[in-house]
């Protein structure tokens, strides 16, 4: 092979660097790496966030996070369930038989054999209260306060929300 022969194969078997190193990469490229590597710790830390956000209300027992926690989505009862001595769940009871009727077991399984206190529902009706979610603070192991705003809301909401059920 000539001299020249040789020097064309060299250059065809040479890949265009054009004059700049094989394995560096563009500015560009760099750039947008580094956005993305950006945008995947974002989104990670805002997946954190919301792990963190999510909260289980002490008045209705829901799920939430803290973030979409709206006036007039909590719906509760402010006093507690008694035996309805009149319901029909009760008339084959025997209390020898099957035990008391107002244990936590039985007020869960047959809710309609109780009464709420607070407006005399039945157990299995939603709450006649509602308003804002409200969540066991958890870094100091104490319950959010209510202050005189929020239970003015409450009550605003509440009754509502007693008026929206007496048109029905």
């Amino acid at each position: 092979m000539s001299v020249a022969a040789d020097a064309t194969v060299q250059e065809v078997s040479k890949p265009a660097t054009n004059g700049k190193p094989l394995n560096s990469t563009k500015p560009e490229a760099q750039n947008e790496s580094k956005i993305q590597k950006e945008s995947n710790s974002k989104r990670k830390r805002q997946e954190e966030d919301n792990i963190s956000d999510f909260r289980v209300c002490e008045r209705c027992q829901s799920s939430f996070f803290e973030k979409d926690k709206m006036k007039g989505v909590c719906q509760w009862h402010p006093e507690e369930l008694e035996v309805d001595d009149e319901s029909h769940v009760w008339f084959d009871w025997d209390p020898r038989c099957h035990g008391p009727r107002d244990t936590e077991y039985n007020r869960r399984e047959y809710p309609d054999g109780f009464l709420w206190v607070c407006c005399e529902g039945v157990g299995s009706e939603p709450g006649c209260k509602t308003g804002k979610h409200r969540a066991k603070d958890s870094k100091r192991g104490r319950y959010e306060s209510d202050s005189e705003s929020d239970t003015e809301e409450e009550e605003e909401d509440s009754e509502d929300y007693e008026d929206h059920y007496d048109e029905a």
